[in-house]
């Protein structure tokens, strides 16, 4: 196995959505450095909105990634198209509603799992923000996990990490919709070593929540083998 598949955590294979995080964080780190050559602020400016894009593809990849084994369990569970309320909340805002219920009613459980997934994948993509804390717990209580921010803060053992994000997030929207220009009309200055820091704490929330995710579906999956095991004595 590659370097580049395995996490931090005991040699555990990556997920597709932190291989494309890591990838990106290099190219974030390429265009750092190259403004040590080249000393233009727009270089940082276009780190900082490349980080947060990011973050924010990675934690909508995760979700979507885990969606179709979430549902499978849940199916086990209590049946067809009997899910916790968030995750039903989730399904009705992605445009699952009595007709697509009555359309497949003939389908295989299965097709309907990858039509809901579809779906699903579709609406997280175009049709949410995750740049705001309550936005992101509020997708993955679907998982049960409404304090995934604070859980990863906790792993990272760094009080303070969501607020140095959360202004990165802030100077990044700052980049976006005004061209970084203060109200006043003035252009803000970069500060490299701030950027490199926060870009630092992004990396270090993304790898927590990563790791959390992974126990918290690590778990799961034991908990399914136990009750085969249960079930087959």
């Amino acid at each position: 196995m590659k370097k580049s598949d395995s996490s931090a955590t005991g040699g555990t294979k990556k997920s597709k959505a932190k291989v494309r995080f890591d990838e990106t964080m290099i190219r974030c780190n390429a265009l750092t450095a190259l403004y040590d050559s080249n000393k233009n602020d727009d270089l940082l400016r276009a780190v900082i909105v490349l980080g947060v894009a990011t973050m924010e593809r990675y934690l909508k990849d995760r979700f979507l990634e885990l969606f179709i084994p979430f549902l499978k369990d849940e199916q086990k569970r209590k049946g067809v198209g009997k899910w916790n309320k968030p995750t039903d909340e989730l399904l009705a805002e992605s445009g699952i509603d009595a007709n697509f219920w009555k359309e497949n009613s003939l389908c295989p459980a299965n097709k309907i799992l990858l039509k809901l997934s579809n779906q699903v994948r579709d609406y997280v993509r175009t049709g949410i923000v995750l740049q705001k804390r309550k936005a992101i717990e509020g997708l993955y209580t679907c998982y049960g996990m409404g304090n995934i921010i604070q859980f990863a803060v906790g792993k990272a053992e760094r009080k303070t990490l969501w607020d140095s994000v959360e202004k990165l997030i802030k100077r990044r929207h700052q980049v976006a919709h005004d061209a970084d220009y203060r109200y006043a009309g003035k252009l803000d200055g970069v500060d490299k070593k701030e950027v490199v820091r926060r870009l630092g704490h992004v990396s270090k929330l993304v790898n927590s929540i990563d790791e959390v995710l992974q126990l918290r579906f690590k778990k799961s999956k034991g908990n399914r083998k136990a009750n085969k095991k249960g079930h087959g004595k």
